[in-house]
């Protein structure tokens, strides 16, 4: 019986299964859309910490 190829390749790639160098296997395109992510999940997060800062420490101390 022939064993069949379950191999998963990108589609559009045809070089997917080629077998590459390491510094070739390293290249790609660096950030892109990625790098909006970042900034925009960054800025969300000081925003957050400067947010929960202001609710701690802004309000006065609760009276005995």
């Amino acid at each position: 019986m022939a064993q069949t190829d379950h191999r998963v390749t990108e589609p559009g790639r045809h070089d997917s299964n080629a077998v590459k160098t390491p510094v070739q296997a390293r290249q790609g395109r660096k950030f892109g859309r990625m790098r909006y992510v970042l900034i925009f999940g960054v800025a969300l997060a000081v925003l957050a910490m400067l947010l929960v800062y202001a609710g701690v420490f802004s309000s006065p101390p609760a009276q005995p």
